[in-house]
């Protein structure tokens, strides 16, 4: 039974590569076909119909950033970096504060700003090694 899992999943991920580019294509052109007001419809009723995911989701992250925050961290400064965060940008953690491989910590020195493209792209992904090698890190803050 797991090898057909394995299988399946197997499958799943080579035709997700295959068509990837066809399915963005066509996300992209419901996107321009329903609008933005529509878009924000369909939105609403989502978070109407599934509220307590949505709260789970919310809690969930809460008590994580409470937990990746230590005793000693500068709590005003940390407050700062979100109040002058621009207008286009949000804040991301380097370090993802969760991540199957570590968790970073939520301090000022763990964060930058980034778009919200550039931070959906980024994910829970780690910065690449050599940043850390060398000493060298995205000074935006």
């Amino acid at each position: 039974m797991r090898i057909d899992n394995r299988e399946r999943s197997e499958y799943y991920k080579e035709y997700y590569q295959r068509n990837r580019l066809k399915k963005l294509e066509y996300a992209k052109n419901q996107r321009e076909l329903l609008g933005p007001k529509v878009l924000a419809e369909n939105q609403k009723n989502y978070y109407l119909k599934n509220h307590h995911m949505m709260a789970y989701k919310k809690a969930l992250r809460r008590s994580r950033k409470k937990l990746a925050t230590p005793i000693w961290a500068d709590l005003d400064k940390i407050n700062e970096v979100y109040a002058n965060c621009p207008d286009d940008m949000t804040v991301d953690h380097i370090i993802p504060i969760t991540s199957p491989i570590v968790c970073g910590l939520h301090v000022s020195w763990n964060m930058q700003y980034l778009t919200r493209s550039a931070n959906s792209k980024k994910g829970n992904s780690l910065p690449p090694p050599h940043q850390y090698i060398r000493g060298e890190r995205n000074e935006c803050i």
